[in-house]
């Protein structure tokens, strides 16, 4: 079911504008053929997630300040939220639609995918991962500290030496490289300074799936899953 009204990062090209561009430019498109056969306007489902973490205050005796940032998190495939990585600007803002109204008189098909799961699985992403990492990052100290014991009772005190100066100065680079090209982190960003998800919003990511056809019949068609869509935009 259609819902009366829904959230868009922002508008496509309408299919008049984006069918007169397929023909008229000299670009071919999947594999040489150009032969554009249908298009399909899909609005994607993903949730905002909106959270705050603590940066430090001005002044080294300030208390620490709070920031805000926000993530999407894909609302129809789990472990899919690297694919929208690209998307995250753009959903900062949404505009309110009436879909029936912005596209019930168009000549093409629109399909709007339902939300899989709920705002709280969704909420948790998020936490949950960091979470992982600060446990991850407790058990490598841990293994750390134990190599340590075990070269100095071993009377190895340069491996002693090395291992303690590893966990010192740890300098095995960002633990949060990952997510943060996932969902766009900020450097203040880590297991500890995060503090909670404030706000999740269903929003929508819409965009044009194209059909060709090649020779011999068969059909080429854009694919969500493969990620060969086209964000035609305003």
């Amino acid at each position: 079911m259609i819902p009366e009204t829904l959230q868009i990062d922002r508008p496509l090209l309408d299919a008049r504008t984006v069918a007169e561009g397929f023909r008229g430019n000299d670009q071919t498109w999947c594999d040489g053929h150009d032969q554009l056969q249908g298009l399909l306007r899909v609005l994607y489902p993903a949730y905002r997630i909106e959270y705050s973490y603590a940066v430090s205050g001005t002044f080294p005796w300030s208390s620490p300040d709070h920031e805000r940032d926000s993530a999407l998190v894909d609302g129809l495939f789990e472990d899919n939220d690297a694919g929208l990585a690209m998307e995250r600007q753009s959903a900062r803002t949404t505009d309110r639609i009436h879909p029936r109204e912005r596209y019930g008189d168009e000549s093409v098909p629109t399909v709007v995918l339902g939300h899989h799961g709920d705002e709280a699985r969704a909420a948790d992403v998020l936490p949950t991962r960091l979470e992982h990492e600060r446990e991850r990052a407790r058990r490598e100290t841990e293994t750390l500290r134990e190599r340590i014991g075990d070269a100095e009772d071993a009377g190895d005190y340069t491996e002693a030496r090395r291992l303690r100066h590893r966990l010192q100065t740890d300098d095995g680079g960002d633990p949060l490289s990952e997510l943060r090209d996932t969902y766009g982190l900020p450097d203040a960003v880590g297991a500890d300074s995060f503090e909670s998800v404030e706000r999740v919003d269903r929003v929508f990511l819409p965009f044009w799936i194209a059909e060709w056809h090649l020779a011999l019949g068969v059909v080429c068609l854009g694919s969500v899953v493969a990620g060969s869509y086209l964000r035609l935009t305003e």
